[in-house]
């Protein structure tokens, strides 16, 4: 036992491995971004990016979703496990103890020798069976003394993953709002070209019936009509396919939400505008960007987790000290447990070492060491590719907002042609038809516009989502006994 002080110093060595220094430099970042500088401003952008849309039922649908979405509950449970398994890691620092107890009652039983036994001057009787009762008690501890800091590698390596779990929680929030909204827009873009099909396809069965009125009095020829038709039955064949989007769009939208098609079907029924984004997006800057985007902090806490468990493996083969305690006590009735002179003690330390590897150690530890370079190159992926996502998302939305904004040019010309050809008409200058052909162009440019919009805005969701935007913090980890009694409330 005079070893115990010296034992406890070495417990308290640095432990075994690398120290984890942090994430590398990947690139050097500019102040500004390199594109999209005529829409955006170098401000912090909110991290509720959907309120820019100025959508109520949008901003409905995400908060539905963030409550109810099963993927989101998917990534809450490992969020979950990852916590439980850290303070499982830190439990293994300490002592563990256990309680022992048992009653054991005992016959033997004397065979034939049973009954009277005839002994010269003296006569014996055995009994048929021998009766014996022990009652014993005690109490065992033991505790590692983790010289080389193995449990404590561990430790280290499990609180890095439960950060990459709640990074993972984060990442799959934004995930699932760009989703939502993406599904949504979509969903808005599909029912406004739904509207302005059907226009057109009165337009043109208008001036077919125009057309073959005309026909009967020799005006006009028999390709003309034929050519007509054709082009109206097109247009009207496009219908069913739109109204299938619609209703794939929104049961893509309950499944986001958590619900079922048929309770989401009569809230999203009615037509809605496309939601416009705002003027101005603030966009920040590239290094708030990088420090903000849950799937780059992801990938950093793996990395130092995985230099964490080379040092884990390296300790596990060198010996181990365990200091192991026994008390307990025991006598033939439960009130002879109590007394001091059945009491055993036993105390002392165990060594174990597998001095035997043939190679194992130098095997594991390549594969540590691996394992950290394979996270190593991802980070440094995943910062390469959030970067270049964000300023391909800020191109796409710059180049999608000059084109609706020449697309609106378009269109108001093509109303203001309309408005001309209306009173054309009404003076006898135009006819009917060439008026419809008129109205069916500005449909046409109408009907382009939409798409325009719709892109914009999904152009402006995924700018949002390169930004790391969408996300809020995991709640903080309960209680393991609370999570334990929740898991066994809940348990089927």
């Amino acid at each position: 036992m005079r070893s115990l002080p010296l034992l406890l110093c070495l417990a308290a060595c640095a432990p075994l491995g690398p120290d984890y220094q942090g994430p590398p430099v990947v690139a050097t970042l500019a102040a500004r971004f390199q594109h999209g500088q005529a829409a955006t401003v170098p401000a912090n952008p909110p991290a509720e990016w959907w309120t820019g849309f100025n959508d109520a039922e949008l901003t409905r649908l995400i908060a539905r979703a963030r409550a109810d979405s099963p993927a989101l509950d998917v990534a809450r449970a490992r969020l979950a496990q990852s916590r439980a398994a850290y303070a499982g890691a830190v439990a293994n620092l300490n002592p563990a103890g256990a309680v022992l107890g048992g009653a054991l009652d005992t016959r033997i039983g004397t065979g034939a020798a049973g009954g009277s036994v005839l002994v010269p001057g003296l006569p014996l009787t055995l009994p048929s069976d021998v009766q014996n009762d022990v009652y014993a008690t005690g109490f065992d501890a033991s505790w590692e003394t983790d010289l080389l800091g193995g449990k404590r590698r561990a430790a280290e390596r499990g609180r890095a993953q439960a950060e990459a779990a709640e990074a993972a929680f984060a990442d799959a929030q934004v995930q699932l709002a760009a989703e939502v909204g993406r599904a949504y827009v979509a969903l808005r873009g599909a029912q406004d070209a739904l509207a302005i099909t059907r226009r057109s396809v009165a337009l043109k069965q208008r001036g077919l019936t125009l057309s073959e009125g005309a026909a009967t009095q020799g005006v006009t020829n028999a390709l003309d009509i034929a050519r007509l038709r054709a082009d109206a039955a097109a247009t009207e064949a496009q219908m069913p396919l739109i109204e299938a989007q619609v209703d794939a769009l929104s049961a893509q939208l309950a499944v986001l939400t958590g619900t079922t098609p048929a309770a989401l079907a009569p809230e999203l029924a009615r037509p809605r505008a496309v939601p416009r984004p705002p003027r101005k997006v603030a966009i920040g800057n590239p290094a708030e960007m990088l420090r903000r985007r849950p799937d780059i902090r992801e990938a950093e806490r793996r990395l130092a987790a995985s230099s964490a468990a080379i040092g884990e493996t390296a300790a596990s083969f060198f010996p181990k000290i365990t200091f192991m305690g026994l008390v307990s006590t025991a006598g033939g009735t439960p009130a002879a447990v109590l007394r001091s002179d059945g009491l055993g003690l036993a105390v002392g330390p165990v060594l174990q070492w597998n001095a035997l590897d043939f190679g194992r150690k130098d095997a594991a530890l390549a594969q540590a060491a691996g394992v950290r370079d394979e996270a190593l190159a991802g980070y440094r992926q995943t910062v390469l590719a959030a970067l270049a996502d964000a300023e391909g998302s800020l191109s796409a939305y710059e180049k999608r907002r000059r084109s609706v904004a020449r697309l609106a040019e378009a269109s108001a010309e093509a109303a203001r042609a309309t408005e001309l050809a209306a009173q054309m008409a009404g003076a006898g200058t135009l006819s009917v038809i060439d008026q419809l052909d008129i109205q069916r162009a500005q449909l046409q440019i109408d009907l382009a516009l939409s798409q325009g919009r719709t892109e914009l805005a999904t152009a402006y969701i995924g700018l949002n989502k390169s930004l790391g935007l969408g996300w809020a913090p995991a709640p903080p980890p309960r209680p393991v006994a609370e999570g334990a009694q929740a898991a066994m409330a809940k348990a089927p």
